[in-house]
């Protein structure tokens, strides 16, 4: 038989594959003993006390490249996996070193039989065991796909709970009385038996809402091809990057696919980014969806190392290299940044490096086997950091990373061509693939992770950003600001042909290749809110020539900004944008006021414009924030606020003494107050904000608008 393999997923004593076929999608089992490998320095002892089947055999470390002998030991069952790892290192009293034991049975039958999940695979069944499986070609099966969403209403009469009013299910809508619409939306499902299942919120809570209803009206329902298991378990909430992030409970299926459409890879990827992802680094589509990027690149260098023969560390962390205070401020430096002067600049070009930080992997060979290797010492230096690399074996990283960035090329070079929406998010999630792989290469949890390749990269790409500035430098052009991978340089009277030839010397100097991201008809480089002379590298707005925008630090660019604030900006640099220089800017400069005037106006008439969302980053909070106060209203209410999660609410009275009557949730309906003085405030701190280095002040604002009150007798 031959089928598409969808899932993989560990049963008691097998592995279960869903597979869809011609006729069908259905589980099979397929006989599995896991093993881990277990490397001591007496191998009698600890086959003796380990108590599991054993055999001695040679493998290859990944950093050293050498082979090692160790024990190979088989788990009887793929769910007694976990317990027998804990086994293990109780008794080595965590000492000895262990390999493969956090893969996941599944992960390891795959690799075992050289499989990939979303690929053709063809097998032999005997009842419901499989007996051969094997990648191969096939024809070409599509993957259903619905979308779900209810509306509820509350009735404190008929029952003190919200009960289900309507169901839409595709293009299908059920409406009535609840047991009508359950049984309705069951026979749909039913039907329509789809592969893919897109529910908004649905790992908070729809899911296991609309499982509630179903139960409290006696219906047998599962949304899986199997029962649900959707056992009670609580999020999870993290920081990264600067932010607080919360993670709902996952909810998956069994045989199909559920994807939250509120959740962050959805967001970004779509359903055709995440199946490509789970193609690409054998995660199941359902974790790819959940999960962050940094999970799908490890497993993808997890996935590699283990197919060349190299177990994979259990519980690695690499100790850092000891270092000198003078070594540690030579490589830990992180990118290169010019400060902007603050103002608008005419004839300015920007250069950006794409996917610099994985295109300096490829180049220096930086993967944490390679860098600092134990074979090359003294040869290859990498600027700034000093340190060498290996210069016989190519590294993990480097294998992994460059068919991406030539598989990205190829799908946004698609996306131009074609304009097909699906190739946009192939090309996204790819971004974000190569994005996290520099980050995770310093991540203490990473698999792959090594602090001394993390600050040869920076290195690397502080002495790239500095060659072509010099370049540049020396073809007659100013650097006015640089950060990272980018470069706005402004020369007068500069032509297509300076530009290609300068682009031409810059990537023949730095081996990496350099774009043109635009010409600017003009810039504006802000200043800080707080300090109008101190430059800040990421906050500008300008208009290339082909008459696009680009904008980056601004309201309009923030997730808490209002839309009538978002709306505003947006007419502002529409007014600007036909400028064609300097003197035109400012001329057009002043019709900003009239912008402003009308959206003043605007704020009684759409209450939806004026939703403020805000990220909770703490339990509790003492000052009296609307974040503590939206959160004690939902608390009233019965919704618990998580760290992570994001409030919305609505401005009512700013200047209230009671604390509690200035903010409400946009959706109350017993409360229908706007404070129009402060959103007033808000869109004309906006607008200074967008015209400070032109010295246009809030003050000068309400005077140009009229907004203020004379105070003195001028005689």
């Amino acid at each position: 038989m031959k089928g598409l393999l969808l899932d993989a997923q560990t049963g008691k004593d097998h592995i279960i594959l869903w597979i869809k076929t011609h006729q069908g999608t259905a589980g099979y089992f397929a006989r599995f003993e896991p093993h881990v490998f277990v490397e001591s320095q007496d191998l009698d002892d600890c086959q003796n006390r380990i108590g599991l089947d054993c055999k001695r055999i040679l493998v290859k470390d990944l950093m050293s490249d050498k082979l090692r002998q160790v024990l190979k030991a088989k788990v009887k069952s793929p769910s007694m996996l976990g317990k027998a790892v804990m086994r293990i290192e109780l008794a080595g009293d965590f000492m000895w070193r262990i390999y493969n034991a956090d893969l996941g049975a599944e992960q390891i039958f795959l690799y075992e039989n050289g499989l990939t999940l979303l690929k053709h695979v063809e097998f032999d069944v005997r009842g419901d065991f499989i007996q051969n499986i094997a990648g191969c070609d096939g024809e070409n099966l599509s993957l259903s796909r619905s979308s779900l969403e209810f509306e509820t209403s509350y009735s404190p009469t008929k029952d003190f709970k919200c009960v289900c009013k309507s169901i839409k299910f595709d293009d299908m809508s059920i409406e009535g009385d609840e047991a009508y619409v359950l049984s309705e939306f069951l026979k749909l499902y039913a039907d329509s038996d789809p592969d893919i299942l897109l529910v908004h919120e649905g790992d908070r809570y729809a899911l296991d809402y609309l499982h509630y209803r179903f139960k409290k009206h006696d219906i047998s329902f599962d949304f899986g091809r199997e029962a649900d298991n959707f056992a009670f378990r609580h999020g999870k909430t993290y920081f990264s990057y600067g932010h607080v992030i919360r993670r709902d409970p996952p909810h998956y299926l069994s045989g199909r696919f559920h994807f939250d459409t509120s959740g962050f890879m959805y967001r970004e990827c779509g359903v055709e980014g995440i199946l490509m992802l789970s193609r690409l680094t054998g995660l199941p589509p359902q974790k790819v969806a959940r999960l962050s990027p940094g999970a799908s690149i490890t497993n993808l260098y997890v996935s590699t190392a283990y197919r060349m023969g190299y177990p994979i560390p259990y519980k690695w962390n690499m100790v850092e290299e000891p270092k000198t205070i003078r070594k540690l401020l030579e490589a830990d430096r992180g990118g290169f940044i010019y400060d902007p002067p603050p103002g608008i600049y005419e004839d300015v070009i920007e250069l950006d490096y794409e996917s610099l930080y994985p295109n300096i992997m490829v180049k220096y060979n930086l993967s944490p086997e390679t860098v600092l290797c134990g074979c090359c010492k003294g040869k290859n230096r990498l600027p700034y950091s000093g340190y060498h690399v290996c210069e016989k074996r190519q590294g993990i990283v480097p294998q992994v990373i460059k068919p991406i960035i030539m598989l990205r090329t190829e799908y946004k070079t698609l996306w131009h061509c074609t304009k097909e929406p699906m190739y946009k998010r192939m090309s996204d999630a790819l971004k974000w693939i190569l994005v996290t792989s520099f980050g995770y290469t310093g991540y203490k949890r990473s698999r792959f992770a090594r602090i001394e390749v993390h600050e040869a990269i920076t290195g690397c790409a502080r002495h790239i950003l500095q060659t072509a500035a010099e370049t540049s430098h020396k073809r007659g052009y100013e650097v006015l600001h640089g950060i990272v991978d980018s470069l706005w340089l402004r020369k007068e009277n500069q032509t297509v042909e300076d530009s290609k030839r300068l682009i031409e010397e810059i990537t023949e100097k730095t081996g990496v290749p350099i774009r043109v991201e635009g010409i600017y008809r003009w810039i504006v480089f802000l200043p800080s809110t707080k300090n109008p002379k101190a430059p800040v590298p990421n906050r500008y707005y300008g208009v290339f020539q082909n008459g696009k925008s680009k904008i980056r630090g601004i309201q309009s660019r923030r997730r808490d900004s209002p839309p009538i604030v978002r709306r505003f900006q947006k007419k502002v640099l529409q007014e600007l944008s036909p400028a064609k220089n300097r003197k035109e800017f400012h001329q057009r400069m002043r019709n900003t006021p009239e912008i402003l005037k009308q959206a003043i106006k605007e704020i009684p008439e759409d209450l939806e414009a004026l939703v403020i969302k805000q990220r909770i980053n703490k339990r509790e909070y003492r000052a009296n924030t609307p974040q503590k106060i939206i959160m004690r209203q939902r608390r009233k209410a019965g919704i618990i606020t998580h760290p992570g999660q994001t409030i919305e609410y609505i401005i009512r009275d700013s200047k209230a003494k009671n604390p509690y009557h200035r903010y409400s949730c946009h959706k109350d309906p017993m409360d229908l107050r706007v404070d129009i003085k402060k959103y007033e405030a808000i869109l004309i701190k906006s607008l200074e904000d967008m015209l400070i280095p032109f010295k246009v002040t809030e003050k000068a604002i309400r005077e140009k608008m009229g907004r203020t009150r004379q105070t003195r007798l001028n005689l």
